[in-house]
């Protein structure tokens, strides 16, 4: 969506499937014939732009909206990115997009409906290597994002053993975090105030993470906090694919206070105090929250987070 809640944006799984844009005040919709590949969709400057992470052509759009809702779908800016782009984030206050592609998080400036590509900031750093991010969340203050890094070795490597690092960046100065967070299977995240929430799955057992995102604290980018979960009912073995069984999703309070991660299968959310870095209760769900379900955690009164959806 747009800062101003009136428009969204809607991509498909299928490359051959057009864009949808959503008027939220009439909830009309308008589809866009772009070749959108492994959409990713972000809104925002002045004047009001989509812009596309066109994977399939390894590059950046700008579409003007003026122009959409008029029939035009010829971009006034193009930049190229490195390759397999999946994950992205729209700082608006800074103008800036981040995209993470293969060859690391590529940053794009925009101004209006004119985009430029700044630099690429590299997935290692001097202690810790290997493996891509291809999740963006953007933090609160505007100036970061937080991802994590997917190292899973080769095909051969079993799933148990795939390392996982948190991953923090400011696009604008370039300085990069990553620091270790724990093996197995660690899929998406829950970003609020000052505090993101991971989930790992392993042979071994399941935790949730608590991470430090506060970039005046002292732990800026540690794991405050590990909370064991219980095993899930119908938990993948060491030697199936952690993408064939249940799994996990997350979700947290704008305010950071209170996180919950779902049991695929079993019809339980687990809660999560955020302070005490301790399960509080489980909620009893009417499905099942099969492959984990979705979450959304919204608080009356404090704003989202976010302003992409994956």
């Amino acid at each position: 969506v747009d800062p101003a809640g009136q428009y969204a944006a809607v991509g498909s799984s299928d490359p051959r499937a057009p864009i949808t844009l959503v008027d939220l005040d009439s909830y009309t919709t308008r589809a866009v014939e772009i070749e959108a590949g492994e959409v990713g969709l972000m809104i925002g400057s002045d004047p009001l732009t989509l812009f596309h992470r066109n994977d399939t052509l390894a590059q950046i759009e700008a579409y003007p909206f003026e122009g959409l809702l008029s029939g035009s779908t010829t971009p006034t800016g193009v930049v190229a990115t490195g390759a397999f782009g999946h994950g992205e984030g729209i700082l608006h206050d800074a103008g800036l997009i981040a995209a993470a592609t293969d060859d690391g998080l590529d940053i794009v400036a925009f101004d209006g409906e004119r985009i430029e590509y700044v630099h690429t900031l590299p997935w290692d750093t001097e202690d810790r290597s290997g493996g891509r991010a291809f999740f963006v969340r953007v933090a609160p203050d505007g100036e970061h994002v937080i991802s994590y890094i997917a190292n899973r070795g080769t095909e051969e490597t079993p799933w148990g053993e795939w390392e996982n690092d948190v991953y923090i960046a400011n696009p604008a100065t370039g300085q990069v975090i990553r620091t270790a967070l724990g093996p197995g299977l660690v899929f998406r995240l829950a970003q609020a105030d000052d505090v993101a929430l991971f989930f790992n799955q392993h042979p071994d057992g399941d935790n949730a993470f608590v991470v430090d995102t506060n970039a005046d604290s002292p732990t800026f980018g540690q794991v405050i906090a590990t909370i064991p979960l219980d095993p899930l009912s119908h938990a993948v073995g060491p030697d199936e694919s952690p993408w064939e069984g249940e799994s996990r999703v997350v979700a947290i309070t704008p305010d950071g206070s209170i996180g919950y991660v779902t049991a695929g299968g079993d019809s339980k959310i687990v809660v999560i105090d955020i302070a005490s870095g301790s399960v509080s209760g489980v909620i009893e769900t009417p499905t099942p929250l099969s492959t984990g379900g979705y979450l959304l955690a919204l608080v009356p009164g404090q704003p989202v987070v976010d302003t992409i959806g994956r």
